[in-house]
């Protein structure tokens, strides 16, 4: 009998997968809101819109119930900075969110036919390397069914 060598665990298997109140920081009025690096400082994403202004109300929202109280003031304002000087901007486009060996998610821009694909509004920094290499161009409004 020939014994097998050990090949040890099977390796990681990205897969693509539909946001929901367990994998995102926060919910509100059914769109999921969740933060780009330690306490928003890169950005939000927003999943089940492609509407920036209902984008901007959830993420108010988030900030206000589960920003600790001492960081509430400095987080919205922030926030609300970061817009008006345009340092962060919406991007409406479809995204594909696929999991992470380390148990996190990435997510990325997609054509709406992709699989898995979901409506979600970034606010990010329109300078930032990642989002000027991956911006797609303009999807239409609304998205075909």
């Amino acid at each position: 009998m020939t014994q097998q060598p050990d090949t040890g665990p099977a390796p990681f298997t990205e897969t693509v997968f539909t946001p929901s109140s367990t994998t995102m920081a926060h919910e509100h009025a059914g769109l999921l809101v969740s933060e780009f690096g330690e306490d928003g400082g890169e950005g939000f994403i927003v999943a089940g819109t492609l509407d920036p202004a209902l984008a901007v109300a959830a993420i108010r929202h988030y900030l206000a119930v589960e920003v600790d109280w001492a960081d509430l003031t400095w987080a919205t304002d922030e926030f609300v900075r970061d817009l008006a000087d345009g340092s962060k901007a919406p991007i409406a486009h479809t995204t594909v969110f696929t999991t992470r060996e380390d148990g996190g998610w990435n997510a990325a821009f997609a054509e709406a036919s992709a699989d898995g694909a979901v409506p979600a509004v970034w606010i990010v920094s329109p300078h930032d390397p990642y989002v000027i290499a991956a911006r797609p161009t303009e999807q239409p409004r609304p998205l075909p069914a």
